[in-house]
C-alpha cells in the first residue's frame, strides 16, 4: 500500500484564481454602480425638461400661466391662478437646482411659462456628483438639455 496524502488546505495558485474572481467582481460591480449614479442627474435633467416641455405645452393650448419654483428638496409646477393641483418632486439625494436664469437675469424665485405670447429666453442648472446640466429654452417653451459641465460625454436631446 502506498501513501496516503492529505491535503491541509488551498494551494497558492487556488488562492490566486479566488483572488482574481472576486478582484475583477468587485471592479464590475463598483463600474455599474458609479454609472448608475452619474444617470441620475441626466435622469432628472431628462424628466424636468419634458415636463416644463409639456407644460408649455398646455399653458400655450389654455392661454394659461404656469408657475414652476425650486424647493428645499426639488421643486413645484403650478397653475396661475393656483388650482390646488400642484405638481411637486422631490429630487433624488445628491441632486438639486443650483441657479435659475430668466431673460439673462438669475433669480431665485422660479420661472414663469406663459400661456400667451413668447417668454425670454430660460435655463435651470442642476447639479450633482460634480457635474452640472442645464435644461434650457431659447423663451419658445422648447426644452432641451445643455452640454453637462463637470464631466464628459453630451446630453443634448
Amino acid at each position: 500500500m502506498g501513501a496516503v496524502r492529505r491535503s491541509r488546505g488551498f494551494t497558492l495558485v487556488e488562492l490566486l484564481v479566488v483572488m482574481l474572481i472576486i478582484g475583477l467582481l468587485a471592479g464590475v460591480l463598483s463600474t455599474t454602480l458609479s454609472m448608475a449614479r452619474a444617470d441620475v442627474l441626466q435622469q432628472e435633467a431628462e424628466r424636468l425638461a419634458w415636463l416644463l416641455q409639456e407644460t408649455g405645452v398646455k399653458a400655450r393650448a389654455t392661454a394659461t400661466d404656469y408657475d414652476w419654483r425650486p424647493t428645499a428638496d426639488g421643486y413645484v409646477l403650478q397653475r396661475v391662478p393656483d388650482d390646488g393641483l400642484a405638481t411637486a418632486r422631490v429630487l433624488p439625494a445628491g441632486v438639486r437646482v443650483a441657479r435659475i436664469v430668466s431673460e439673462g437675469a438669475e433669480t431665485p424665485r422660479g420661472l414663469r411659462l406663459a400661456g400667451r405670447g413668447v417668454g425670454g429666453p430660460m435655463a435651470i442648472t442642476l447639479v450633482g456628483d460634480g457635474r452640472e446640466i442645464e435644461v434650457v429654452s431659447e423663451g419658445l417653451n422648447r426644452f432641451q438639455l445643455g452640454v453637462p459641465r463637470g464631466g464628459g460625454g453630451d446630453a443634448r436631446r
